[in-house]
């Protein structure tokens, strides 16, 4: 009989729980260091991004819209990152009223969260 002869049910449970709550927090840990570590990668290249955005946005289809919105959400993260939330907005805010004949564009931005941005 092994070690754990004399434990409950409950405590072995317990003890799992415990387990798989550790794992799971140094997962969670390591998946924050990797999108920081990505994020301060793409820091430099912001620029660069902003006029991608713009670039895929012009040729008015849905999967570079899909890709213009992912580009801002990264572009939103690094702005926090660097404690630069409002330039990031004011940005944000004129791409909204340049593109705002895109309708498409538009609701990508919504159901991304991102308008809500400008909207505080």
């Amino acid at each position: 009989v092994g070690k754990d002869s004399g434990r409950t049910l409950a405590e072995l449970m317990a003890i799992a729980q415990n387990k798989q709550q550790v794992r799971e927090q140094k997962e969670r840990q390591a998946a924050e260091k990797a999108n920081r570590r990505r994020l301060e990668a793409i820091a430099p290249k912001t620029e660069t991004l902003w006029q991608e955005v713009s670039r895929l946005i012009d040729l008015k289809q849905a999967s570079p819209y899909a890709q213009a919105v992912a580009h801002l959400k990264d572009l939103r993260d690094v702005a926090a990152l660097q404690g630069t939330s409002d330039a990031f907005r004011d940005r944000l805010l004129d791409l909204r009223k340049q593109f705002s004949n895109r309708p498409g564009f538009i609701t990508r931005l919504q159901k991304a969260g991102l308008l809500r941005l400008i909207q505080e």
